[in-house]
């Protein structure tokens, strides 16, 4: 399955620089917090699924999950806490780890066009692809491998 998570900032020393592109290039532990907003969708992620990294337009990366668990200590620890206008005190606590992370650079576009998503379609937080994408990727590629495999081959940054 294939899911898409906003991010905020990727500038260096970001919360997603740090976790995620920091330690792919350091061979290191990976992971990426979801908030207890998003846990409908969270307990639905599982081992080897794909999670397409969407700012600003662009899809910037894409993870494989190895694991995935909930730890509210470690989240503050890593990325703190979450002064939420609305709801207050809220942590990263869902926990994704990753096997492996591909930088990329892959136009948000493509998505709209091949989940027929409307043009103003956007990620706020994480979202699964629908099942018209994932019909139109069996459609087109024959499998959701070989869709990421033309990805990685086309859209790749040179320096990951």
């Amino acid at each position: 399955m294939i899911y898409f998570c906003a991010v905020n900032d990727i500038s260096i020393g970001s919360k997603f620089y740090n976790s995620v592109e920091l330690p792919s290039k350091n061979n290191d532990k990976i992971r990426w917090g979801i908030t207890e907003l998003s846990s409908n969708t969270f307990i639905k992620v599982n081992k080897d699924d794909l999670i397409f990294f969407y700012f600003k337009g662009n899809i910037i990366g894409i993870g494989k999950v190895m694991k995935t668990e909930v730890d509210k200590d470690l989240s503050e620890k890593l990325w703190g806490i979450n002064k939420h206008k609305l709801n207050g005190d809220i942590y990263w606590s869902n926990i994704i780890y990753f096997s492996a992370y591909n930088s990329i650079s892959f136009p948000f576009d493509k998505i709209i066009e091949i989940g027929n998503y409307s043009e103003n379609f956007l990620i706020r937080r994480i979202i699964g692809l629908n099942k018209t994408g994932e019909q139109r990727i069996i459609k087109d590629f024959g499998n959701e491998a070989n869709f990421i495999e033309d990805i990685l081959k086309n859209y790749s940054n040179q320096n990951s």
